[in-house]
């Protein structure tokens, strides 16, 4: 798939155009990005419930695991 280079006169940027990327590229560079920072990356769960503290968010997933993760806020 060719890359759709399109102009948008209107932005201010040095990089003023549209840069299509096809999104399985776009889902691949963010994982890579993300468990490079040491994300774990969970496909397929359904996030049924959160709380909050003064510690961070719990994030309780429903994959059949009833596991909660506790999370630094600034993740979210």
């Amino acid at each position: 798939m060719a890359h759709n280079r399109q102009p948008a006169p209107e932005l201010d940027s040095a990089h003023a155009y549209v840069l299509g990327i096809p999104q399985p590229t776009t889902d691949r560079l963010l994982a890579e990005h993300a468990t490079g920072l040491g994300a774990e990356i969970r496909r397929g769960c359904d996030v049924v419930g959160l709380s909050q503290d003064d510690d961070g968010v719990t994030v309780e997933l429903g994959d059949g695991t009833s596991e909660e993760l506790d999370v630094p806020a600034v993740l979210l």
